[in-house]
This record gives C-alpha cells, structure tokens and sequence, in this order.
C-alpha cells in the first residue's frame, strides 16, 4: 500500500475541495464521462468523492492503486506553527479524462484542467500535524506539500511499524464526531 498528499491549501482548491470532496458529488454529474470499467467500480455509490491533479503530476497519479490511502494537507495558517492533514480516503478507481476534468473543476483562463481524476471511498476526518508525517518520514522540519506526490517508503514502513496497520494509523487521529474541525477559509 502506498500513501499520498494532497494540497489543498489555495482559495481555488479549497472550493473545489469542498465540492468534490468533502461534500460529494452526485453520480449523475460524472456518470456520463466514464468508461465502462469506472461506471462497475463506482455502480453502487450514489455520492461520489472525488479529486484531481494535473498533467504534471501524471507520473505520481500513475503509481496510485485501489486501496491507496490519500491524506489531503492544508497549510498553516495565521496562528498555527504548522499545517496539518485534515481528511482521509481510500482509493476506489482512477481515471485519466481531460473532459471529465473540465465538467468538475473549469480552470481559470489560460491554465490547464485537472486531467488526473481519481475517487475515492471511506473518506473521515482526521487531523494529522504535518510534523508527525514530516518526522516519521524523515523530512525536514520545513517541509509542506506542494503538489500531489506519494509519501517516501520510509513514512510508509514508519508508519506501519509504529500502528501495525493503515487503518490504526487512521484511527489514532481520527476526528470524532462531536468534535468539528474549524477552518477559517
């Protein structure tokens, strides 16, 4: 199993973030734009999570395979010390469509669409300090993410040693549902 982050730190895409991810989108909405093989991964999922990278992320967007866990990274923000990792998925199916790209998230004029869609399953809420992935992965102190990339093998392997599995990993920082996560965007 492979882990990765995803930014979502910018005004842009945290709207979209909101769209597509933490609120869903309606299978009707992305139905039309599937191949056969996405319409049988996704038949029996009315509300869709879903997400995207661009072109230029393609060679990491090619590495993802089903059950690849994805941690979504917000900046720091004016009195944090650090940013974190607040949501969570599992992925369910990938596909590469420049259309489909262009129906969920339209760019701005003059920049490219996210082509790299992937959905995901199991998404929660967590909240991960970036210095506790930073630390087991062995980065520096003053890493951030960027753009979407995987998580080295030595955070992977860190990880697993540390909570024996992905989901206790999961677990440990879980966001119960009494308590709501507060975003000041």
């Amino acid at each position: 199993m492979k882990i990765f982050l995803a930014p979502r730190s910018n005004e842009t895409s945290y709207k979209n973030f909101l769209s597509t991810v933490e609120n869903g989108v309606d299978k009707s909405i992305v139905e039309p734009y599937l191949d056969d093989e996405g319409k049988k991964a996704l038949a029996t999922y009315d509300k869709i999570f879903v997400w995207g990278s661009k072109e230029t992320k393609k060679s990491s967007w090619d590495k993802m395979e089903p059950n690849d866990l994805v941690l979504f990274y917000k900046g720091r923000e004016s009195n944090e010390r650090e940013g974190k990792l607040l949501y969570a998925g599992k992925l369910l199916y990938k596909q590469h469509s420049r259309d489909l790209g262009l129906a969920l998230w339209p760019p701005k004029t003059g920049e490219e669409p996210w082509t790299c869609i992937f959905f995901l399953k199991e998404l929660q809420p967590v909240y991960i300090p970036i210095s506790e992935l930073t630390d087991l992965a062995g980065y520096s102190r003053n890493f951030i993410v960027q753009g979407f990339m995987p998580l080295n093998k030595k955070g992977v392997q860190a990880i697993l040693t540390k909570f024996g599995s992905i989901d206790a990993f999961l677990s440990h920082y879980r966001v119960s549902e009494d308590k709501k996560l507060v975003e000041s965007d």
